[in-house]
């Protein structure tokens, strides 16, 4: 795979990126607006990221800024994850409660019903 390089930032005003809420982010020196970075290519993946982005009705360039966007996005949403369920083992490990996964089945599936059953007890490991 390639390679990344960052290039010289331009100048000017943030944009909105292609999914629309998400803008560019600041540059080294601190201005607004894209920074230009290079991507070393195969043939082979040049060829197929054209003709993705064509099939989607993009261009190569939107497609691939897409792309990195949702990939930068499921791994902060991953590394956040993994952070939450670290939290939650130690507070297993300090306190000691948990709840039972069979009633959190039946609850879950008792509120997709449409009732309304009691919460889940904690209990002591």
């Amino acid at each position: 795979m390639g390679s990344l390089r960052s290039g010289r930032g331009v100048d000017g005003a943030g944009r909105q990126c292609y999914r629309g809420a998400t803008s560019f982010g600041l540059n080294a020196n601190m201005s607004a607006g894209p920074i230009t970075t290079t991507l070393k290519l195969t043939e082979a993946l040049k060829a197929r990221i054209a003709q993705a982005a064509a099939d989607s009705g993009k261009s190569s360039h939107a497609f691939m800024l897409e792309a990195i966007e949702c990939h930068t996005e499921l791994a902060e949403r991953r590394r956040d994850f993994v952070a939450s369920a670290l939290r939650a083992e130690e507070e297993v490990t300090q306190y000691g409660l948990v709840h039972d996964g069979d009633e959190v089945l039946s609850w879950l599936q008792s509120r997709l019903e449409g009732k309304r059953p009691a919460l889940p007890r904690k209990r002591r490991l």
